[in-house]
């Protein structure tokens, strides 16, 4: 997905991440995934491929099996992204366009709570 890894970067990341909305929802990754795979299904004339997809990346994946089961063999949703509604006296967190994420930010992520 753009801007993850070393994947091409949208624009709008050689901008200070503060002025613009965040990047990369889930319906545009699915688009980006229906995209890749048909890319590989043609390289390899493959009928099906099969997704292995982590954290954040199960959404889009699942979005993109549902919208299109014919082209997926298998899907495996490794650690879910699972909906955590703030706390009754908090507001939710207001996100950047984008943001480097640190390992230790990482591991405070995973193990809060």
């Amino acid at each position: 997905m753009y801007g993850f890894g070393a994947s091409d970067r949208y624009p709008e990341m050689s901008e200070p991440a503060t002025k613009s909305p965040s990047l990369c929802h889930a319906p545009e990754a699915a688009d980006q995934i229906v995209a890749a795979a048909r890319f590989i299904l043609d390289q390899q004339a493959a009928p099906r491929l099969s997704i292995i997809a982590h954290s954040w990346g199960s959404i889009p994946a699942a979005r993109f099996a549902g919208a299109h089961p014919a082209l997926v063999h298998r899907l495996v949703l490794f650690g879910p992204v699972a909906r955590r509604p703030p706390r009754r006296y908090e507001k939710p967190p207001g996100a950047p366009a984008w943001q480097v994420v640190t390992l230790e930010a990482q591991w405070a992520r995973f193990t809060e709570e």
